[in-house]
C-alpha cells in the first residue's frame, strides 16, 4: 500500500475497483494518531475522478493529497 505522511497524518492509498467496466476510483484514509500508539482517527475520502489502472489510481490518491 502506498502512502505518504502530511502535517502528523498518515495518508494512504485505497483505491477501489469500480463493477462497470475496469475503471479504478480515487480513494484515500487518512489517519492521524492520537496521544497513544493504539488510539487512532481514521476516515475514507473519494474522488470523482477514476484512472484506468489500480497504479494510476494509487499515484493520484497520493499525489493529491500530499502537496
Amino acid at each position: 500500500m502506498i502512502k505518504a505522511q502530511h502535517k502528523g497524518f498518515l495518508i494512504f492509498a485505497a483505491p477501489e475497483e469500480l463493477a462497470d467496466g475496469g475503471k479504478w476510483s480515487v480513494r484515500v484514509l487518512i489517519q492521524r494518531n492520537l496521544n497513544t500508539a493504539s488510539v487512532s482517527k481514521q476516515k475514507y475520502f473519494r474522488s470523482k475522478n477514476t484512472c484506468d489502472s489500480r497504479e494510476e489510481a494509487e499515484a493520484h490518491s497520493i499525489f493529491m493529497h500530499s502537496g
